[in-house]
């Protein structure tokens, strides 16, 4: 008899364990492919502490294809652009500025944050990351909007991120 509720609790978690590797896997595909980064932002904040100070507002900056490698936690990100996110500088968060490859995860819990992510090629080095929140819109569009400080100043920054359709590549 014990054994039976011991199969049983055993089939129910993996049978739970199942599905939310499913949720994550469509959250990661439905993310994945081509992007343009279509709308740019980096505001710093004022003395009243809104952020009103546009010091970038652009279009067009670059092109991220957002690989899905079957993983969670470290899918590739290729980066075909202009300049990097400011954000992502070695003063601020270092994402990518060695010349590391730059990768890509999604909070696919809750589906609230985005992190883009380099780990440097240096020993005892931490990874350098970058943590947005996530909100989709319509057709496809993600928006992370992030707060960043460096040098005693607060700055967001706004990555509006568009798919492209296959007729576009």
């Amino acid at each position: 008899m014990i054994r039976k509720y011991i199969f049983g609790l055993t089939l129910l978690t993996m049978m739970f364990l199942s599905l939310e590797s499913c949720k994550e896997r469509s959250l990661r595909h439905s993310m994945a492919g081509p992007k343009k980064m279509t709308r740019y932002q980096w505001v710093q904040m004022d003395g009243t502490g809104n952020f009103t100070k546009v010091l970038y507002d652009t279009t067009d900056l670059a092109e991220v294809l957002l690989w899905d490698n079957s993983t969670d936690g470290k899918n590739a990100a290729g980066y075909y652009g202009k300049a990097y996110p400011a954000s992502w500088a070695k003063t601020i968060n270092g994402v990518g500025a060695g010349g590391e490859a730059v990768f890509w995860y999604s909070d696919y819990d809750e589906n609230e944050s985005f992190t883009f992510f380099s780990e440097p090629k240096a020993a005892f080095t931490s990874t350098k990351r970058a943590t947005y929140s996530l909100k989709k819109k319509l057709n496809g569009v993600i928006e992370l909007t992030g707060v960043f400080a460096s040098g005693g100043n607060t700055y967001k920054e706004v990555i509006e991120l568009t798919p492209i359709a296959g007729s576009d590549l």
